[in-house]
């Protein structure tokens, strides 16, 4: 079958016609005169314009289907039919066009019939301005077999250029021809049904039809011949990139598929092991709290019970003090009689005595003695004070000067040596003795006037030095106790500081124990504010949602954010009032302009070596604020880089911006969980450390302490013995008086007087008891009043304690809905009655157990929290437990751990509901699923297409078995593997065998206990891993290259010579660009050929059509070419090249059409048409003009040749020589 002529009408710009082909029809004309147009014709009836299978202007290659290049307009069937032109349009208001196809049987066809293919278009001009393009409206595809149809059967009115409407054309042709077949819009049948037809059929398979469709539109172009191996792999094998890549998408999708069900339901089944130690924890730091609150209201409620019951019993006290008085108050008054009788007979024999003169002597005697040992006690008494003063000041001071003093205590130092110099100058040794003898004649009655004497004399000089002494030790200069107050006050000063850096650093660790970050000084309050102001807002912190992701880069990009690592994040709609906050307590905290990040950050600005790329964040604020501040600092290698950089920086630190360069290093991380595991780590550390420096410092004081209570109640010594030598004389005098007195005439009454006042004695001491007990009675009354009064006064600070902690028991209450109040109080009233704890017990409970436990609860759920906010999604993290300072109560923690108790309790029963996380058959499913798309569609499918390939490249081998040029045959060589592929083969050979081994449909388990080696296993992996890469551009790049089987073999091309030599295409030179050309035609005609099946029996499609033809092959190889596939292989050839190249091979073609632009005034919007002028070629005249033309060049430049280089005259001369001979010479 063979092409007899094509019908035009409304294709382009060229003239509605019918164009007639030739055996051997040239198409020539200047670039963009049209030649294409006409091939685009053929193209269009041979394919349809089906996708993937036609490729219009395939020569120029100027614009892939559906896209613009260089401002040209994107040739698609609409648009030859609205005749466009870049943005222009000879049809501007629509048109129905028709391209139209006579095919005619060839000789020794006699099965064949004529037909005619159309393919008939109706298209719009869509858009406006610069925006317009053609828009296809209907599609009529069209097959009228017996019958050749002219231009006549589309047209309607001749004159005014309108042809049959699309819709209409079927019904008309129908009316003129018996066998009109009309296909409507259906590409794949019209296709069928016309490669059937060219092989005398009805119809051709589709495979078939579309490979023949393919290789005859490929055969079109000319392009460029890589190599021998590129030829076979580009032309010869065929390769849908689309269907691979959809297969490719597919089983990746299904290995993700697969690996995100399996690493979700592992995310799931740690998610809710960590939920279940959450919820515990969370359940045991509010039941701590609530033991908290019940046993702060029973020690409320114990006191105030203490307190009714201690009134009691101090009624009770003070009414039996006031019997007890009444009592000793009556036993005082008889006792007072029975005294006033003795009384008076005392006073009457004291009177009877008086008379007696020895006795008035005894009696004055006694006295003056009396009075004389109350002196001389007194003196004793004061001396034993000051040897008591003396021996503690000695013992003080020794013990100071025994006592090693710090370092840290220089003051201290100095002035307990100047009481070690002091000390040196006193005699305190010989106090010792006169200790002894002190106490000896204290004791004495009467007193020993000798003893006093020496005690007189021994304390004489006593003083000295002792002054000097107790004011080194307490004096208010320069004294030890002055020393001591300033070492005192710069202790407590270092202590006050080490404390404030003890809360700081456990403020610090506890923040980053639940997920905070290290934040400078003023973040922490602000944060504080604006979550008790703004609870709405959801403050968050810019370091807490950045993860690094280069641990190389971290330190410097963090030092060249600095500050901006702390800005804060709120909700867009509360960054006003935010700010205000902030400003309001003159925070210099910067909060991120989160709204304005997200509408100007263009993440397509960001350069591919932005440090940016070495962060990631989830949060879309802190994502857009990166992009828009920092996403243009790039990573720069060297310094002298940096110098020319705006905005870099190195990986040592070092950093540029604003015109300046800087160094920017930052050693305090904070980005990611490493960074804030490492500072945990740290600061605890610092605390260890600055707890023992607190314990140091607690040491030094208890020691400043133990000195201070050793200065206590030190009295400076003063010994005055002196009035003790009078005092013996005269006591001595009255003794000796007292011994000379006769008292023998009072002797009796004495003795009755004697008796007397012992009796009086006795009731004087009955009385005092009475008097004493009343008193005690008193004393008792009023100590009973007093505790009855101290206890009533501190009745309302009970009530309000009492009231106080029911009110937090009934908060309680009202925060957790499962805790009611009256069970509560029930509880705290079963306490009372038990009577099994007293307040002691209940404050130790408090002190050792209740008030610390929620606390240490609390940070337990912290931790656990922060732990599994770090791997959850970011919809099911719980936000953080705030960080309170100095809380007035841990009511705001168990809210929200009741929050969180109950948030977590329902997503752990929401993950224990999820399908995945209790049936594991979905994911055996999916991998049962996966696993066989893997082994079916890609490893059995690829190796597959890798056999397939040979087999085609077998049948070619056959086909060109029958083509001979001139003495050459031509062969195809795939023996070669290449050795990555070939690894390839050999594990989806493996695969495809298991496959084949496996019993009934059960699919081949390849990912787990499998019979493929070790090599193998290399190979899986390696595919796994690309299938499962985060990055699917390069992954389905790499799969692509992998999956495309032509790339398996080195392909060669062999040249047999018909003497049984052989050589490989490969090893032959480049040359001028044409020794691979002939090889190249001849394999592509030979594709061409065996997709046609010219060489089969029966009918077959006999045309060949080359835009651009032999561009690159000199005219020798060109005509012997054309020669070939005329004469060899009995094809029809359509050949288009331009005019200028046309000349040499005109004479091998039978027909021409010359096309060209001709200008008009008006087609359209355009100002031109495409013309042609039709010539009938006279092949045998031709050649004889071209062989004249030839010799006349080649006597001419033999002429010019002689007349620039003369011979030398020897023999005959040059002029003697004929043109004749001279041009051999110089063609040679």
């Amino acid at each position: 079958m063979k092409l007899d002529c094509m019908v035009l009408a409304n294709w382009g710009q060229m003239y509605p016609g019918s164009y007639e082909f030739g055996e051997k029809t040239l198409l020539t004309g200047e670039s963009g005169s049209g030649k294409s147009t006409m091939l685009d014709a053929i193209q269009t009836v041979m394919t349809a314009a089906y996708p993937g299978v036609y490729s219009y202007n395939p020569g120029q290659d100027e614009v892939t289907q559906g896209q613009r290049r260089g401002g040209k307009t994107k040739r698609t069937l609409e648009s030859f039919i609205v005749g466009a032109d870049r943005n222009s349009f000879s049809r501007v208001d629509g048109a129905h066009g028709y391209v139209a196809a006579v095919f005619r049987p060839d000789v020794n066809e006699d099965s064949a019939k004529t037909f005619t293919a159309i393919v008939g278009v109706s298209a719009r001009v869509d858009g406006t301005g610069d925006r317009r393009d053609a828009k296809l409206e209907r599609l009529e595809l069209i097959i009228v077999d017996d019958a050749a149809l002219a231009l006549d059967d589309f047209m309607v009115d001749a004159e005014r250029g309108e042809y049959v409407a699309v819709e209409d054309i079927v019904r008309r042709l129908k009316a003129r021809y018996p066998r009109v077949n009309s296909f409507e819009a259906h590409k794949r049948d019209y296709m069928c049904a016309l490669y059937g037809r060219f092989r005398g059929r009805g119809s051709a398979p589709w495979d078939e039809a579309q490979n023949a469709a393919k290789a005859w539109c490929q055969s079109i172009a000319y392009r460029p011949i890589g190599s021998v191996n590129d030829l076979v792999r580009d032309d010869i094998l065929e390769f849908n990139a689309k269907n691979l890549q959809e297969s490719i998408s597919r089983i990746s999708e299904l290995m993700q598929q697969v690996t995100n069900l399996k690493r979700e339901g592992k995310r799931l089944e740690d998610a809710v092991q960590q939920l279940d130690v959450l919820t515990a924890v969370t359940s045991k730091a509010t039941a701590a709290y609530e033991e908290l609150v019940l046993h702060e209201l029973l020690q409320a409620r114990l006191h105030q019970r203490n307190d009714n019951e201690r009134i009691e019993k101090e009624l009770g006290r003070k009414a039996e003090a006031n019997a007890r008085a009444t009592r000793y108050e009556d036993l005082e008054r008889e006792r007072k009689k029975e005294r006033e009788q003795l009384d008076e007979r005392r006073i009457a024999l004291s009177a009877q005595l008086s008379g007696i003169r020895a006795y008035s002597d005894k009696m004055k005697l006694e006295a003056d003695l009396g009075r004389l040992t109350e002196s001389a006690s007194a003196t004793l008494s004061a001396l034993g004070a000051s040897v008591t003063a003396a021996a503690r000041l000695d013992n003080v001071a020794r013990h100071l000067l025994g006592k090693p003093i710090p370092d840290q205590f220089p003051q201290l130092r100095t002035a307990v040596e100047a009481v070690a110099r002091s000390l040196g100058a006193t005699s305190l040794d010989r106090l010792t003795g006169l200790r002894d003898v002190l106490v000896e004649a204290s004791s004495e009655r009467p007193l020993n006037p000798s003893r006093l004497e020496q005690l007189a004399e021994g304390f004489r000089n006593s003083n000295d030095g002792l002054s000097e002494v107790y004011h080194r030790l307490v004096g208010t200069e320069q004294s030890v106790a002055m020393a001591l107050a300033a070492e005192e006050r710069s202790l407590e000063s270092r202590r006050d500081s080490v404390e404030a850096t003890i809360r700081e650093l456990d403020a610090t660790k506890q923040r980053l124990s639940t997920g905070g970050g290290d934040y400078p000084r003023e973040t922490v309050p602000a944060l504080e504010l604006i979550r008790t102001r703004l609870p709405g807002a959801e403050v968050q912190v810019l370091c807490d949602l950045v993860e690094p992701l280069s641990l190389e880069w971290q330190p410097a990009i963090e030092g060249y954010m600095d500050g901006a690592r702390f800005n804060l994040i709120v909700r867009q709609e509360f960054e006003a009032q935010a700010i205000e906050l902030l400003q309001g307590v003159r925070s210099r905290c910067r909060v991120i302009q989160g709204a304005h990040c997200l509408k100007s950050a263009n993440a397509a600005r960001v350069p591919a070596d932005s440090i940016i790329h070495e962060l990631h964040t989830d949060n879309p604020i802190a994502k857009a604020y990166l992009i828009d501040q920092f996403g243009a600092v790039v990573k720069v290698r060297s310094t002298e880089e940096l110098r020319f950089t705006s905005r870099g920086v190195t990986r040592d630190g070092k950093g540029s911006g604003s015109r300046t360069m800087f160094t920017s290093g930052s050693k305090s991380l904070v980005f990611g969980k490493a960074a804030r595991e490492a500072a945990l780590a740290e600061y605890g550390q610092k605390l260890d450390a600055a707890a023992q420096q607190a314990r140091e410092l607690e040491a030094l004081n208890e020691g400043l302490k133990e000195v201070r209570r050793s200065l206590n109640g030190l009295k400076e010594p003063a010994f005055n013995a002196a009035p003790l030598g009078a005092l013996a004389a005269d006591i001595e005098h009255v003794q000796r008086s007292l011994s000379q007195l006769d008292l023998s005439e009072a002797s009796e009454l004495a003795d009755e007087l004697k008796q007397l006042k012992g009796e009086l004695a006795e009731l004087d001491t009955s009385i005092q008891a009475a008097q004493r007990a009343v008193v005690l009675a008193d004393q008792e009354v009023e100590a009973a009043e007093e505790i009855i009064k101290t206890v009533r006064g501190r009745y309302d600070s009970r009530l309000r304690d009492v009231q106080l902690q029911t009110s937090r028991l009934a908060r309680l209450c009202e925060l957790n809905v499962q805790r009611t109040y009256p069970l509560m109080a029930q509880r705290v009233d079963v306490m009372l009655e038990d009577r099994r704890l007293d307040v002691a017990e209940v404050q130790q409970l408090l002190t050792t157990s209740l008030l610390v436990l929620p606390d240490q609860l609390l940070g337990d759920v912290r931790g656990l929290l922060a732990d599994y906010n770090a791997t959850a999604r970011q919809e099911e993290r719980f936000e953080a437990i705030p960080m309170l300072f100095e809380p007035a109560s841990f009511e705001p923690y168990y809210s929200a751990l009741l929050k969180l108790g109950a948030a977590a309790g329902e997503l752990h029963q929401s993950m224990k509901s999820v399908g995945l996380y209790n049936n594991r058959e979905e994911i055996e499913g999916a991998e049962r699923s996966f696993h066989d798309v893997f082994t079916k569609q890609f490893c059995v499918e690829i190796k597959t297409k890798v056999d397939d390939g040979i087999r085609t490249l077998r049948q070619l081998n056959i086909e060109l078995e029958n083509l001979k040029f001139g003495g050459e045959k031509f062969s195809i060589d795939w023996t070669r593997w290449v050795p990555e592929y070939e690894e390839y083969y050999s594990f989806f050979k493996a695969v495809a065998e298991l496959s084949e081994s496996g019993d009934g449909e059960d699919s081949v388990d390849l990912f787990g206990k499998s019979e493929l080696s070790e090599k193998h296993l290399l190979v899986r992996d390696r595919l796994r891993a690309l299938l499962l890469d985060q990055d699917q551009d390069r992954a389905s790049r790499e799969l692509m290259r992998i999956a495309d089987y032509r790339n398996y073999r080195q392909y060669e091309i062999w040249s047999h010579s018909s003497d049984g030599s052989r050589i490989g295409l490969s090893t032959w030179g480049t040359g001028s660009g044409g020794q691979l050309e002939t090889p190249a035609y001849i394999v592509r005609a030979a594709v061409v050929t065996n997709r046609l099946k010219v060489f089969e029996k029966g009918p077959s499609l006999k045309l060949l059509v080359n835009d651009e033809s032999f561009s690159k092959m000199d005219e020798q190889r060109a005509r012997a070419v054309l020669r070939f596939l005329s004469d060899g292989l009995r094809l029809q050839v359509v050949s288009s090249m331009p005019t200028r190249n046309a000349g040499p091979l005109r004479d091998e073609f039978n027909r021409e059409y010359s096309v060209s632009r001709a200008k008009v005034e008006a087609n359209g919007e355009l100002d031109f048409v495409t013309d042609h002028d039709e010539r009938i070629l006279k092949t045998d005249r031709m050649r004889a003009l071209w062989e004249a033309q030839r010799a006349q060049a080649r006597e001419q430049a033999a002429l010019d040749f002689e007349a620039a280089e003369p011979r030398p005259q020897t023999g005959s001369t040059a002029s003697e020589k004929s043109p004749d001979t001279l041009a051999p010479e110089v063609a040679a």
